[in-house]
């Protein structure tokens, strides 16, 4: 999934690799610095502020400062998961 990222004043999109309700892996970032605060705007979502945990040459976990809610989190699986959901609609 694609989001949009924020780094001081220079805003981009980046490609969105893993996400859990508490933090997410994004690559096309650029250099990062660790605990260096950023804003991640996730689709449908509200900006989200994030300290990057880790970074390397090709992109960062990011830690939210709140977790996400679990139902926005169910929605982002459902509609954007490799699985498009199906999977943990089975499981449950």
């Amino acid at each position: 999934m694609m989001a949009r990222f924020r780094r001081d004043i220079a805003s981009s999109t980046v490609m969105l690799k893993d996400l859990t309700p508490f933090g997410a892996r994004v690559e096309g970032v650029g250099p990062l610095e660790i605990d260096e605060m950023v804003t991640i705007s996730l689709p449908g979502c509200r900006p989200s502020l994030a300290f990057v945990a880790w970074a390397n040459a090709h992109g960062a976990g990011l830690e939210f400062i709140e977790a996400l809610p679990a139902d926005r989190f169910d929605d982002l699986v459902a509609r954007y998961g490799l699985s498009g959901g199906k999977e943990a609609s089975a499981a449950a």
